[in-house]
């Protein structure tokens, strides 16, 4: 009994250790950012050199109302063994609130042909809008009214020109 106990513990030691080879994340730089405005969106993976990893494939948003403005390139980096390769991208939100992105999806081909995938953590961030200066009267205004362009006679001569020509060729 004890001999089978042994194998079934050096099993879960050995998947425990395969799995923590592996380790993906995705990180925003900022927790809290004010509506429209831009932050970076970083997704990583590292993991030792022969395995294969794919980052997640992202459109135009990364979750709902996070908006995808510029991808960046995938950057890999190749040290001691380890492979780690990143993306960044520059993001922004039109709408207020707190939000969630999902756990991202990143498949991995290991050196024997299994494939898995691995999830990353959720990333939490706020949206604000900007704080209003409610102890000035004049903090909000009407829209103004559309300024009047002066006219100048000298704009007219070319009109004038062309309109003589046309008529002593129709003459």
């Amino acid at each position: 009994m004890s001999k089978y106990l042994t194998i079934l513990v050096m099993a879960m030691m050995l998947a425990v250790g395969t799995d923590a080879q592996v380790s993906v994340s995705a990180k925003i730089d900022t927790s809290m950012m004010l509506i429209g405005d831009q932050t970076n969106f970083r997704v990583e993976a590292s993991f030792p050199d022969g395995y294969k990893v794919m980052l997640p494939v992202m459109a135009d948003t990364v979750s709902r109302g996070l908006e995808i403005v510029e991808a960046g390139t995938v950057d890999s980096v190749l040290a001691d063994g380890i492979v780690r390769i990143s993306q960044k991208y520059v993001v922004t939100n039109f709408d207020s609130g707190w939000y969630a992105v999902r756990q991202l999806p990143f498949a991995i081909l290991d050196p024997s042909g299994n494939t898995d995938t691995i999830y990353s953590e959720q990333v939490y961030y706020g949206v604000m809008t900007m704080p209003l200066d409610t102890a000035n009267a004049n903090a909000i205004c009407p829209p103004k009214p559309m300024a009047e362009a002066p006219f100048k006679i000298s704009e007219l001569v070319p009109y004038v020109k062309w309109a003589m020509l046309a008529l002593l060729v129709a003459a």
